[in-house]
């Protein structure tokens, strides 16, 4: 995975405290976690980016980790956006087009 902790608080002008970078990290560990549990949890994140698309399987882990961080104060919504479960479900059609069910 490329995607690192930084990337993310500067892409989307978050300060860079101690706080803000524990958060977002923990975030992020979570986004790439609920991928791989997902697409494959036999697999990890190393495999299913290799047998699918970097770019893609980068954009919806950051984006699901900043969805959270956005919404982490409001729980009326609960729920992943429909942009991530676009992403998702691409990620896991390619997975599976690559490694057979």
């Amino acid at each position: 995975m490329t995607v690192n902790v930084n990337d993310i608080l500067d892409e989307y002008h978050i300060d860079s405290s101690p706080t803000e970078v524990k958060t977002m990290q923990g975030l992020l560990d979570f986004a790439q976690d609920y991928l791989v549990n997902v697409v494959d949890h036999t697999s990890n994140i190393q495999d299913i980016t290799t047998k699918t698309s970097a770019n893609l399987v980068d954009r919806c882990i950051i984006t699901i980790a900043t969805s959270l961080y956005y919404d982490r104060f409001y729980t009326e919504s609960g729920s992943i956006p429909l942009a991530v479960q676009l992403m998702v479900a691409t990620i896991k059609q390619l997975y599976i087009e690559k490694v057979g069910s």
